[in-house]
């Protein structure tokens, strides 16, 4: 039974991401925009950054239930994790989806990944299993890392070219 209501928290998490995501979009704002794409040093980037804010917010919300003493702060940290863990994953949509749009693909890919990764790392309880889920992860990141996209204009946009490459005078 709890995995089922792992499953489900996970659906609606990726569901709440996905509405912020949307939003985002429908408002134009920037971090938030699935439109263009991410050269490989800007996936870098949004990748260490976002995985320092997930370890950051998850020692907070570690340490607010290890003090938690009454029912209402059980609950309330519960859905705080719950809504930040949301914003988080939104902000991963838009990281992979623009980066897997690097390589002309859509970037549903990537935003199917996430969800992958939503549903099924947190739930996995064999030691073993976990290890080789981590493992693909790893495979996966490297190769986003590794590989490179298109040199050429696709219909996702113009290539990232951020940092901008000096030119000698």
């Amino acid at each position: 039974m709890d995995i089922l209501f792992n499953v489900g928290q996970a659906f609606v998490m990726g569901l709440i991401a996905f509405t912020i995501t949307r939003w985002g979009y429908v408002h134009n704002i920037k971090i938030l925009l699935l439109q263009g794409r991410l050269n490989r040093f800007q996936f870098l980037i949004g990748l260490i950054g976002l995985t320092l804010v997930v370890s950051l917010f998850n020692n907070l919300i570690s340490t607010l239930m290890n003090n938690v003493v009454i029912l209402v702060s059980y609950w309330g940290v519960r859905l705080l994790g719950f809504l930040g863990h949301t914003v988080i994953l939104s902000l991963y949509y838009v990281l992979y989806a623009r980066r897997v749009q690097d390589f002309s693909l859509h970037g549903i890919v990537g935003i199917c990944w996430c969800i992958f990764i939503a549903f099924t790392y947190p739930y996995l309880p064999i030691k073993s299993t976990s290890a080789a889920f981590m493992v693909i992860i790893w495979i996966v990141n490297l190769a986003l890392l590794v590989i490179p996209g298109t040199n050429k204009a696709n219909r996702y946009g113009a290539p990232a070219i951020w940092p901008a490459k000096r030119t000698r005078r």
